[in-house]
């Protein structure tokens, strides 16, 4: 209720010490969109829409938020909130001043400038691996490079991610940093390549440094997961579904079998063969992406 308009900074204004922006949208007179406040010297990203409440699931918020700070993802996951602003459902979430992935890259180029080369060169790789685990676990098929925020430290966190995740279809996953999955096709062949008609570079894009297996030894992750989260799944892996409803108030029981389903799998299975089969679900269900 404290938050009014002339509160509020379009995303791009948002800069890091690369002077460049941590985001292109702006909530003025869309029907969805997103933009900053700062409160206390706090940086806080706020995310509404007109349109009826399942375009921002902030139903599933809740319950994934519970689940990350449970589960250890806290450290790769910024905390979000779901509060009514102007009588709408709005997504908040702390973040430190950055850019996403999509614009600390900048416009395809033969030789990437210094600060691009120098923040891909600096993630840490045990958050890459990190974050490739919680899109597994959550099933989360739209990592695309513009929900991964990158700080002036180089740390990576997960923002707005929450549309597309813990779906009806257990074992799906679709994301940058699995190179299995179409999203990470999409990057390796050059988004503007395929859907702005561009040329087809001949060189990299430096978003397929993402790949976790570039982030971890012998490229695969098999059955090493951190020690909170093996904890975490080996207590979903064993419960009831709609105990976990009633736990953390999903919103559907396909959810919960959902989350169950993945953490047996990835305990039972490991990484590899669990996202791998994630993938293969994933496109077959949508033919569009493949």
């Amino acid at each position: 209720g404290s938050v009014t308009e002339d509160m509020l900074t379009p995303l791009p204004t948002v800069r890091s010490q690369w002077g460049r922006q941590l985001g292109n949208e702006y909530m003025g007179n869309t029907k969805m969109g997103m933009a900053s406040f700062v409160v206390d010297g706090i940086t806080i990203i706020i995310k509404r829409s007109d349109r009826p409440q399942p375009v921002l699931h902030t139903d599933k918020i809740e319950p994934i938020m519970r689940l990350v700070n449970e589960c250890g993802f806290h450290k790769i996951v910024a905390q979000h909130w779901v509060d009514k602003w102007q009588g709408v459902p709005t997504m908040f979430a702390v973040v430190s001043p950055g850019v996403t992935v999509e614009l600390g890259r900048g416009w395809p180029a033969k030789v990437y400038p210094p600060h691009t080369r120098t923040m891909f060169a600096n993630i840490p790789s045990w958050q890459v691996r990190l974050m490739a685990l919680y899109d597994m676990l959550f099933s989360y098929t739209d990592r695309h490079y513009g929900n991964i925020l990158v700080d002036e430290q180089f740390n990576i966190y997960s923002i707005d991610a929450f549309q597309n995740t813990l779906g009806d279809s257990p074992l799906a996953v679709n994301s940058i940093l699995l190179p299995f999955t179409s999203k990470y096709g999409i990057h390796r062949l050059s988004f503007e390549f395929l859907f702005k008609n561009m040329p087809m570079p001949t060189y990299d894009d430096p978003t397929v440094t993402l790949d976790y297996r570039c982030h971890t030894p012998g490229g695969r992750i098999g059955v090493v997961f951190p020690p909170p989260l093996r904890s975490c799944m080996a207590d979903l892996a064993s419960a009831d579904p709609p105990d976990l409803v009633a736990r953390y108030g999903f919103p559907k029981l396909a959810a919960a079998e959902t989350l169950v389903d993945n953490a047996r799998s990835l305990l039972i299975h490991g990484f590899e063969a669990t996202a791998f089969a994630a993938a293969n679900r994933s496109l077959h269900s949508n033919p569009k992406e493949a």
